[in-house]
């Protein structure tokens, strides 16, 4: 059982890898790839979140580096299984909406969101808010404002990844 939970993590990064190749985190220097790790690495506690962790942004962001490939839902069900798959896409926001309606539509979803996609919808936006130190001050206001009312309604999902949101926000003197 571990084995085969090892080797499908494996298969996962690699995806991910292949998927986020030639993307870059908003520093321009850092591989994107790191993000969807970091997110797996704080929901390592719980194995089954691993996997749709590693995964949770291909959906919505991939093929868009030189080099990278397009995921759909139907090859992550086939590698990972419809859990997983299921986990991802509600994880996905959709791309076709304006900005400001993709955001707005995603904190209305995620207090709806599974019990599994909840937790690493947190663990996502904490790592986020963790790398936002050089992000200019209207994205960090932004970010704290969305992630307030993330945190609220998503309020008992994870108790320690909502108090880090909330210290992390209350640094920037948004709590």
């Amino acid at each position: 059982m571990i084995q085969n939970h090892t080797r499908d993590v494996i298969k996962a990064i690699q995806l991910a890898v292949k998927a986020h190749q030639g993307q870059m985190r908003a520093d321009k220097k850092t591989p994107y790839v790191v993000h969807p790790l970091d997110v797996a690495s704080k929901v390592a506690d719980q194995p089954e979140l691993v996997i749709p962790a590693i995964l949770h942004d291909t959906l919505e962001d991939s093929g868009k580096g030189k080099g990278s490939i397009i995921v759909t839902r139907e090859m992550i069900a086939q590698e990972f299984g419809e859990k997983v798959a299921s986990i991802v896409e509600e994880l996905t926001q959709d791309k076709n909406l304006p900005k400001h309606e993709r955001r707005a539509k995603m904190i209305e979803h995620c207090g709806k969101m599974s019990p599994e996609a909840r937790v690493i919808k947190l663990a996502d936006r904490l790592c986020n808010m963790q790398d936002m130190k050089h992000m200019p001050q209207d994205f960090v206001d932004r970010y704290c404002d969305e992630a307030k009312q993330m945190v609220a309604n998503m309020k008992g999902s994870h108790s320690l990844f909502e108090e880090e949101i909330q210290n992390i926000m209350a640094s920037y003197g948004k709590a």
